[in-house]
């Protein structure tokens, strides 16, 4: 659950970014914010389907966003960015369970704990001790 409020989070900061380019929308992705504007009040975290309406607003304003980037000011391609690579790295970082067993650096290691917000690990071990990692730092 934790993730899908991250991925929420990152809707609600693509929403904002989409609504201050809203004048610069074409006709059909201006439509298409006024129908995730609408959309946006039924979302329910205990709704069965709040997971994949979550992902699916989420990928839908990426995509729009995505044909106005090269408009957009420094600072807001920025967040665009971050909110790009937060998604897939909350992706990645879903794959893994508290209590799974993970090699890293050659070493086993438990997954101790995930955080969504910082798209990070606490891993440990007997040797090593707890620490945290980026799930970036994992070797694919």
């Amino acid at each position: 659950m934790e993730n899908l409020l991250a991925i929420d989070t990152l809707r609600c900061e693509g929403m904002d970014l989409l609504e201050r380019y809203s004048d610069k929308l074409d006709s059909d992705h201006y439509e298409t914010l006024l129908n995730l504007l609408k959309t946006e009040k039924n979302l329910d975290i205990n709704s069965d389907t709040f997971g994949s309406d979550v992902n699916y607003y989420l990928n839908l304003i990426i995509e729009i966003l995505t044909s106005y980037e090269d408009i957009m000011t420094k600072n807001d391609a920025l967040l665009f960015d971050d909110i790009c690579s937060k998604s897939l790295c909350i992706d990645e970082l879903s794959k893994y369970k508290q209590g799974q067993l993970i090699i890293y650096n050659d070493l086993p290691y438990m997954v101790l704990e995930l955080d969504y917000n910082d798209v990070t690990l606490l891993l440990g071990n007997e040797c090593e001790g707890e620490f945290w990692i980026d799930i970036s730092e994992l070797n694919y």
